[in-house]
């Protein structure tokens, strides 16, 4: 049962490499054109200004469909760890910066962020293990 279940899990995680990536490409948009400026991104913005953390995540999000597609070849192993990496840091220090908004508590939305990160952790953990060395 253990095994099944674990083959459910890995089967196919196209679609959620997927989906990360288009949560990215959308943050990335929303840090670009969208006003930054209410409190709930203010650590973010204490370490870099909205443009940087605007053109990490438009970076991160166009890994992601380039590892989907495997081009320009398929990734290596320090390419995807660095992905990885990256990815859980963006991810992470978004929900630390909305966890620590002096303007409201963390909503219900906001802890929709966790299940970003989860799913990098758990996105990432295949593509590193099918990784080329």
């Amino acid at each position: 049962m253990t095994r099944r279940l674990a083959d459910v899990f890995l089967a196919d995680v196209t679609s959620t490499r997927m989906a990360i990536g288009v949560c990215a490409l959308l943050f990335s948009f929303g840090l670009f054109f969208a006003n930054p400026y209410n409190g709930a991104y203010d650590r973010m913005l204490e370490q870099a200004p909205a443009w940087v953390w605007g053109a990490a995540f438009f970076v991160y999000g166009c890994a992601k469909f380039m590892v989907v597609a495997e081009w320009p070849r398929p990734i290596n192993k320090i390419g995807a760890l660095t992905i990885v990496v990256v990815g859980s840091y963006l991810w992470l220090f978004t929900i630390m910066s909305f966890a620590d908004n002096p303007n409201r508590p963390m909503g219900a939305a906001d802890a929709m962020l966790i299940y970003l990160v989860i799913a990098e952790v758990w996105v990432g953990a295949h593509t590193i293990d099918g990784a080329k060395k």
